[in-house]
């Protein structure tokens, strides 16, 4: 990357943050979700604060003296990022996702451990239907509890 002029590089950047942002919220990148539940979604906002970094110097001179619009623009994407990373909220997680969160504790555990051991999980959460049976597969498995939201 040598020579590349500093905004190319923070674009870049930027765009990787958003792309990989985008592949795990639209279930491109699944894998992410056993290893960190919530990493994936503060990818976008701090993808945008690069973008918005590299025309930083631009978009000051276009707004002259309202150029305090431009760290509110990145105290926004800095707080809607760091939500995303921290405490994600529901309503941005994709459907596979919410339903594997919406297991009891022992159901959710049960598959995180089928994971962790190596067992071919992709094609259990491909589809609700996939996702679904696996799901009914655990749930047989266990022994009868009350059913119960998973613990947080």
């Amino acid at each position: 990357m040598a020579g590349l002029p500093v905004e190319v590089i923070l674009q870049i950047f930027g765009g990787f943050f958003i792309l990989v942002g985008f592949a795990g919220l639209f279930g491109i990148w699944k894998s992410w979700y056993w290893r960190s539940q919530r990493s994936i979604y503060g990818y976008i906002p701090f993808g945008l604060m690069f973008i918005v970094a590299s025309i930083e110097t631009r978009l000051r001179q276009q707004l002259g003296q309202a150029g305090w619009i431009v760290i509110a623009i990145y105290v926004v994407l800095f707080v809607v990022g760091s939500w995303g990373f921290i405490r994600p909220p529901r309503l941005i997680k994709p459907l596979w996702v919410r339903t594997i969160e919406e297991q009891s504790n022992a159901v959710y555990k049960a598959m995180s451990s089928e994971v962790k051991s190596g067992v071919d999980w992709r094609s259990r959460v491909a589809s609700k239907e996939a996702l679904e049976d696996w799901i009914r597969t655990i749930r047989r498995k266990l022994p009868k509890t009350p059913k119960k939201g998973r613990e947080k």
